[in-house]
């Protein structure tokens, strides 16, 4: 770890700076910047259309602004970490890829981080995409940006996470009841089907509670153009693989 994540992990321990740093940055206008498209702000884990109740049908998301952005609320909570950290000034590190939009995200976040929150400074740090993930897997970072996709439709695919020591846990959070819930989701509660959904719904709440990261930031859109000759491509997987071309027609 090298020796600016060595002196900032204490304050990353803080709750009022992770939830500062999460709420300072207009999300809809971080899409807008760096992808120009009509991906969607979120301020949850687990995307909307994924999973529903098994009773009620209702969406696994049901509205939850803990971390959403407000730059009024993220500088007092910044001003109470300062308080309680005793300091006045921090410089951060945000590791990103070298690709055109990774460069344009950094700098974006340094942009919107120091402008909202006085006192902080931020060194972009910008390589190989092979090299990030060392680098985060390491906990060799402060700030970085990344994503995740669903591998199958259960929102376990993101709940499971943050577990202590989980392999891509690269934020090294730890919660006593959080790994709780998700031992008993993927263990006693797998006949449970009700139950297992609302546990993880209460799992994502104290994530969320906690900053785990700071912040979700938004749930990917793609728009795709065809030939009027091609029918079935519209079929977008919300999990896996993003197309199953076995529903593609040629007309």
């Amino acid at each position: 770890m090298n020796q600016a994540s060595l002196e900032n992990s204490d304050k990353m321990q803080n709750l009022n700076f992770r939830k500062a740093i999460a709420k300072a940055f207009d999300k809809q206008a971080y899409i807008d910047v760096a992808y120009g498209n009509d991906s969607v702000p979120v301020d949850y884990f687990v995307p909307t259309g994924l999973t529903e109740h098994p009773e009620t049908g209702e969406d696994f998301q049901q509205g939850n602004d803990v971390l959403s952005y407000d730059k009024e609320a993220a500088q007092e909570l910044w001003n109470k970490a300062k308080e309680e950290l005793n300091f006045e000034e921090v410089t951060l590190s945000f590791l990103g890829g070298d690709d055109d939009v990774a460069k344009t995200i950094t700098e974006f976040m340094k942009t919107e981080l120091e402008s909202n929150l006085e006192g902080l400074s931020i060194k972009t740090v910008n390589v190989p995409w092979a090299q990030q993930l060392d680098l985060m897997r390491d906990k060799d970072f402060d700030l970085a940006a990344s994503g995740w996709g669903p591998d199958y439709k259960d929102a376990i695919s993101f709940i499971d996470l943050w577990v202590t020591d989980g392999e891509n846990n690269d934020v090294a959070y730890s919660n006593e009841e959080y790994d709780e819930i998700v031992k008993s989701v993927k263990g006693e509660l797998a006949t449970e089907p009700v139950a297992r959904f609302e546990e993880m719904q209460k799992a994502e709440k104290i994530a969320l509670e906690e900053a785990v990261i700071a912040p979700p930031v938004m749930q990917r859109k793609t728009t795709v153009l065809t030939k009027d000759n091609v029918k079935g491509y519209d079929h977008f997987n919300p999990f896996g693989n993003n197309y199953s071309y076995k529903y593609i027609d040629i007309e």
